[in-house]
């Protein structure tokens, strides 16, 4: 198992029209395992997030999330997975003044490691 691990995430997004493309990709820069040290990617990310309803009065936001992760990362320092690995959730947000609350709820699926 992995000792200690130090990890910055390159990534971006680009929305239009309410709709949020996004991607990112972990980098380990540090990390230490049973074998020694390492630095090595992760897997990578893409997203795209869809609002379906707005929010209004006391009806809250909701929107429909989807990710992939493609198996970029070093299965051997465990940091990546063996194959891609898919999720889909559902966000509901409300705004209180200078609160929001947010709820999430879905699944992910990918293969067994």
């Amino acid at each position: 198992m992995i000792d200690s691990l130090g990890t910055v995430f390159v990534g971006g997004g680009y929305s239009f029209g309410g709709l949020r493309l996004d991607g990112a990709l972990p980098f380990h820069a540090f990390g230490e395992d049973a074998t020694g040290s390492f630095t090595t990617t992760g897997d990578a990310r893409r997203g795209v997030l869809v609002p379906a309803l707005k929010e209004h009065g006391l009806v809250p936001a909701v929107a429909l999330q989807a990710n992939l992760w493609l198996p970029t990362g070093d299965e051997t320092h465990h940091v990546g997975s063996i194959g891609p690995r898919a999720s889909a959730a559902a966000i509901v947000e409300k705004d209180l003044g200078s609160v929001g609350l947010v709820a999430m709820l879905g699944a992910e699926v990918g293969y067994p490691e």
